[in-house]
């Protein structure tokens, strides 16, 4: 059908059929025609309803379709696209944004058509989508411009889906529902709350509770009886400091110095590690225990040299 055919006509309608999706109904209806009541014919029951409004959008009487906003926008932006449909349904084409507006040449793709006229669109231009009067053609166009794909509840688990913004609920994974993949949920999922969805009720389930004893077998429980608690821990009490602290460390006027009470520990018991640094008070304390060990405590004066084999 052309453009001027549409003009004259108080209702158009037309099927769009797609390989991954089920069978949709494209209808438009005339600047008189759309405050009444026209009859469509369905899809699904093949009978002639009229088109109601619940809950905020449109759907037939007979409940077997309902519209779906995402296509209607994408349909009204092609009808923006397609001069001859401006001419039929707004009586004059939109102006481009600017001399270097893309609008301005045509596309030569074979799937960027018209879906009412097939006529070649013109080309996508992002600053006329943003402008004034695309939201004008598009407020203009949302009263009379319906696409319709099947109900929900038409529609099982083994049927394609209505169109691309439905999907299976991402709960029960059985019901189709609108919204993209991953982010549908049925109405019988949503009316038992999120707490009662399947998911919800998995995760629920799983527990861990910190004051109830583990059961054990009666050979394991012998065997644990039979053994001192330091066995159970491979000979170290649990909490044991592996590693010997600091040395406490006495800050004078004079200098810095060693503390002789080095918490207590023997000077075979430091030297076991040597310290990984060649400063520090570790080290002091690992050379004056060196020292203690060969018998040069009392002669100081071998300690740099020490100090300096030990850098090395």
């Amino acid at each position: 059908l052309g453009g001027e055919q549409l003009f004259y006509s108080s209702m158009w309608e037309r099927d769009i059929t797609a390989s991954s999706f089920l069978l949709r109904k494209l209808v438009i209806l005339s600047e008189e025609t759309h405050k009444h009541h026209k009859h469509v014919a369905c899809i699904f029951c093949n009978n002639p309803s009229t088109i109601v409004e619940h809950e905020g959008n449109h759907r037939l009487a007979c409940k077997h379709l309902e519209q779906c906003t995402e296509c209607r926008e994408y349909q009204i932006e092609k009808i923006f696209r397609c001069p001859e449909c401006c001419k039929a349904f707004l009586d004059h084409v939109p102006e481009h944004c600017s001399e270097t507006c893309s609008r301005r040449e045509f596309t030569q793709k074979s799937t960027a058509l018209c879906g009412i006229c097939n006529s070649h669109l013109q080309k996508e231009c992002k600053m006329c989508k943003r402008s004034q009067i695309f939201r004008h053609v598009k407020n203009s166009l949302k009263k009379r411009v319906f696409v319709f794909v099947r109900s929900p509840p038409t529609v099982s688990a083994h049927d394609n889906r209505p169109c691309s913004h439905y999907a299976l609920c991402k709960y029960c994974n059985k019901n189709i529902a609108r919204g993209h993949k991953g982010n549908s949920v049925c109405k019988l999922c949503r009316n038992q709350g999120s707490s009662q969805t399947p998911l919800a009720k998995a995760q629920s389930t799983f527990s861990i509770n910190l004051n109830s004893p583990v059961p054990l077998s009666s050979s394991l429980q012998e065997s644990l009886a039979s053994k001192p608690p330091d066995a159970l821990l491979g000979g170290k009490r649990l909490f044991e400091q592996t590693s010997p602290p600091l040395p406490v460390i006495k800050k004078q006027r004079t200098g810095t110095t060693l503390n002789e009470n080095f918490y207590d520990i023997p000077a075979m018991k430091i030297l076991e590690h040597r310290p990984p640094n060649t400063r520090g008070p570790l080290v002091s304390a690992y050379l004056h225990a060196l020292a203690g060990g060969l018998g040069l405590q009392d002669n100081t004066d071998n300690i740099p040299a020490m100090v300096a084999s030990f850098a090395t």
